[in-house]
């Protein structure tokens, strides 16, 4: 593989992406957020994504609620690998037993539990039977903040 065709399809794609980028959120994403938010939840975004699309297509109002934001190019490998979610934890400077990663995709979930960190699947984007390797699964944002309530009872 060329590298440099591989970078400049890369930058091609971002620019598309952003171009024709339309911002939506699930259901209930912001309102949980914003509780696990105001009541001091450290908080991270995970994302392949390129920091520049990232934070131009993301609005301040959302990432402030973020501790930190760990892209594709914090990363020297990507999901599946679990780069990404254990450099999230190496920033947050949390024990991974007190850490959960909640996840809409295989590949992010495989991820996660390469890192040893436990996950929850959540049915936005991919049917449950796509989401068989994580530690529970929830089928929205109410049901996955209703799920972190029970756990630290």
């Amino acid at each position: 593989y060329d590298p440099i065709k591989i970078k400049k399809l890369i930058e091609k794609k971002n620019k598309h992406f952003i171009k024709n980028f339309k911002l939506s959120y699930y259901p209930g994403a912001i309102k949980t957020i914003k509780y696990f938010f105001d009541n001091n939840y450290y908080l991270s975004i995970v994302t392949a994504g390129s920091k520049s699309r990232v934070l131009k297509t993301l609005p301040n109002e959302f990432t402030h609620m973020f501790n930190r934001i760990i892209t594709g190019d914090d990363c020297k490998e990507g999901k599946p690998s679990p780069e990404p979610y254990l450099k999230a934890l190496q920033h947050s400077k949390l024990d991974k037993k007190n850490c959960i990663i909640l996840e809409n995709a295989p590949l992010g979930l495989l991820s996660a539990k390469k890192a040893k960190i436990k996950c929850v699947g959540i049915t936005n984007t991919n049917d449950s039977k796509l989401l068989h390797q994580a530690d529970y699964i929830v089928n929205s944002f109410k049901e996955f903040k209703n799920l972190i309530e029970e756990l630290n009872a």
